[in-house]
């Protein structure tokens, strides 16, 4: 079956057809001037830069080499060395890039020209024969540098002539390929719409003819013969089903013109029955609205001793954390008093040790005392021997004196020995007053020593005391931590009471929303059955009036 989408699609298929071959056509003419154009850049435009660039460099080597004759500066030379490099390179890319015989040849004779002014004009004139060298110059080198500086510029010539012709072409091509373009789009345009000229046609005539019947039945004809279907495709399928929807409204008609009578007395028994229901359902109604007020009531009740039991359990909770923080600081206070009463018994121990270290230090000082007396002594033994020892010298002066001459040696040497005593006797007496200053300091400090003593043994009951102190609150703490334990369990077990008690508040709470809200919602669904009735009371007696309205329409068609 050829429907109307195989038309279009046809149609269009048709249309892309055309499109497509002037795609490829214009494709390939882009393709023909891109190549074109590609061989000019990468071919005759390179090799016209190449000609050009051999004539331009063939007489910048002939003008350096006549400055270097004439003026003998090196770096002519150099100039024409690195001249001579870049024909290398042209020469060597010409070569490569054409077959030309008449190129080939010119750069032949470029190569012979270019040796002999390397090997016969410079070293000429680098052997000081000047004259030599300008003539061999311009007998062997002038004329065909001139000649091939006029044969690359004519086959430059040539090549630009190429471009030109190349360049031409292209442009002529790309004024063929817009007028073609321009051509196959109009046709492309017309066919297009002819195309949707002629389906436009085979799908509009036979709408129009279905409009007109379709617009009789909207009228309410439904009389006449069938519509004679002649295709198959949409629109004949259209056709078929409008002659289908024809025949349907008849029966359909039919039927309702026999049905509103069934409805106009149903509606009227409907009516009558939706007025009795009415009555027993405000009946209802009343009284689940009591029952809706009493699980309110029980509701709020159970939410009152809800928030109560969160309070006790509340309390409890605040309770049980205090007595686990007594427990703590309890444990604590034991540790800390264990701590302190260890911290006595070293405490007692030092202080022990410090007794015993002053103790002993007493009685060395007081055996330094005694020292100090011995020295004592010994040091008034000293000043005797001192003032003996000087009496001694004296007799010895006046025995020397009385021995004249002679006695002069022992005199000085009496006199000697007198200092040395009168010295000794002096030192003594000093000795004597530090010796007696470190015996009253030792005095003082043995009578601190002993009343050091007595503090230290004094301190050391104090610590006993305070150690037994410690003992005794030691004792007391563990009982009151024990206490604590017990209390902290105890409170654990009622919060664990309350959350059980907690517990069973919250599913009565639960369990009584649950029955206020399905009071609630009978209670609603009663109203809304009572405002239902009330709607089919009313609807009945709209669909009586429809039913009569229903009849009075039926009558306008003709079946």
């Amino acid at each position: 079956m050829k429907g109307i989408r195989a038309k279009i699609v046809g149609g269009f298929l048709l249309v892309v057809l055309l499109m497509i071959g002037y795609a490829i056509y214009s494709i390939w003419n882009v393709q023909q001037s891109n190549q074109a154009i590609h061989n000019l850049q990468s071919e005759d435009l390179p090799m016209l830069i190449a000609t050009e660039r051999m004539a331009f460099n063939v007489a910048n080597r002939l003008a350096v080499s006549n400055g270097y004759l004439l003026t003998g500066m090196e770096v002519n030379v150099a100039q024409f060395a690195e001249l001579t490099e870049e024909s290398k390179e042209i020469e060597a890319w010409i070569i490569e890039n054409t077959n030309d015989e008449n190129l080939l040849y010119l750069i032949e004779k470029t190569r012979e020209w270019t040796a002999i002014l390397e090997n016969e004009v410079f070293p000429l004139y680098r052997s000081g024969d000047t004259e030599q060298a300008l003539l061999t110059l311009f007998s062997k080198a002038t004329s065909p540098a001139r000649f091939l500086i006029t044969s690359f510029q004519e086959t430059a010539e040539e090549e630009r002539s190429k471009v030109t012709t190349k360049l031409g072409q292209i442009d002529r091509a790309g004024v063929n390929l817009q007028q073609m373009t321009t051509g196959i789009a109009m046709a492309v345009i017309l066919l297009s719409i002819i195309i949707g000229i002629v389906i436009s046609g085979m799908i509009v005539k036979p709408l129009k003819i279905l409009l007109e019947r379709v617009n009789l039945i909207a009228t309410g004809d439904l009389s006449g013969d069938e519509m004679i279907v002649n295709k198959k495709d949409e629109i004949g399928l259209l056709t078929i089903a409008f002659n289908e929807m024809r025949n349907s409204l008849r029966r359909v008609i039919s039927k309702t013109s026999s049905m509103s009578e069934q409805v106009a007395a149903t509606a009227e028994q409907l009516s009558a029955s939706s007025q009795e229901t009415s009555a027993a359902t405000d009946e209802i109604a009343s009284t689940i609205q009591s029952v809706t007020e009493t699980s309110e009531h029980t509701v709020t009740r159970s939410k009152e001793s809800t928030q109560s039991a969160l309070q006790v359990s509340d309390g409890v909770e605040k309770i049980t954390f205090a007595t686990a923080g007594a427990s703590e600081l309890a444990e604590n206070a034991a540790k800390q008093a264990s701590d302190g009463e260890q911290a006595i018994g070293r405490a007692v121990n030092q202080i022990r040790t410090i007794h015993e270290t002053v103790s002993e230090s007493a009685k060395l000082i007081q055996q330094l005392g005694e020292r100090s007396k011995e020295i004592g002594n010994i040091l008034g033994l000293i000043t005797s021997i001192s003032e003996q020892t000087n009496l001694l010298a004296l007799n010895a002066a006046i025995e020397a004196a009385r021995a004249g001459e002679h006695g002069k040696g022992f005199a000085v040497v009496a006199d000697e020995v007198r200092k040395l005593a009168e010295e000794s006797r002096v030192s003594a007496e000093k000795i004597s007053t530090m010796i007696q200053l470190i015996q009253a300091d030792t005095k003082k400090a043995v009578e601190e020593m002993t009343r050091g003593t007595e503090e230290v043994e004094i301190g050391t009951k104090v610590v006993n005391e305070v150690g037994e102190s410690f003992t005794s609150i030691l004792n007391a703490v563990n009982q009151v931590t024990n206490e604590m334990y017990n209390v902290s369990n105890a409170t654990q077990q009622i919060a664990m009471n309350a959350i059980q008690l907690n517990e069973a508040l919250a599913e009565m709470e639960e369990s009584s929303v649950q029955s206020a809200e399905h009071a609630q919602s009978v209670a609603a669904s009663t109203e809304e059955q009572l405002a239902s009735m009330e709607e089919i009371a009313s609807s009945a007696e709209m669909l009586n009036q429809l039913a009569n309205e229903l009849r009075e329409e039926v009558t306008k068609f003709k079946v």
